[in-house]
């Protein structure tokens, strides 16, 4: 799993961050994770404003985790991230507690590529994590970044 490759978390839960980023510890990520404090901090690290302009310190994302429960409306943040060409090919999974199909349908309406509930114990949250990293971080090529060398694809 490369260190380089960055997870971006959005949520404004203090202890759902910190929870979190213990997982990606445990499954051995901890250098590629990254978290802000709600939608309009996500805003400004995926466009580079303010602090997070140092691209070397706040590498553009791999993958978002977003929870949509947050005081800036995360269906909001979604939609925002949809709708511009530059990040409309970013992975968003929605990581939040609910599990109301309401949710998930809208969800997938506005564009997010996965939907995952928020585990309940610690245990279950460092397996989610270690599923997430395997698949979004090790598996998974992304368009425009993982395309083999030329050479190979001839």
């Amino acid at each position: 799993m490369s260190q380089s490759a960055a997870i971006l978390l959005a949520d404004d839960n203090a202890d759902d961050v910190e929870l979190i980023r213990r997982a990606f510890v445990k499954v051995g990520f901890a250098a590629g994770f990254h978290a802000v404090c709600g939608g309009n901090e996500l805003i400004k690290y995926l466009r580079g404003d303010e602090q997070y302009r140092d691209r070397t310190r706040f590498p553009f994302p791999r993958l978002v985790l977003l929870d949509f429960k947050m005081r800036v409306d995360g269906w909001e943040i979604l939609q925002w991230i949809r709708q511009r060409p530059e990040f409309r090919r970013l992975p968003v999974i929605v990581f939040t507690g609910s599990n109301y199909p309401g949710d998930i349908d809208k969800a997938y309406d506005l564009g997010a590529n996965s939907y995952l509930v928020k585990p309940q114990t610690p245990e279950e949250l460092v397996e989610a994590i270690k599923h997430i990293a395997e698949f979004w971080l090790r598996l998974t090529l992304l368009p425009g970044r993982d395309a083999l060398p030329k050479r190979l694809e001839e």
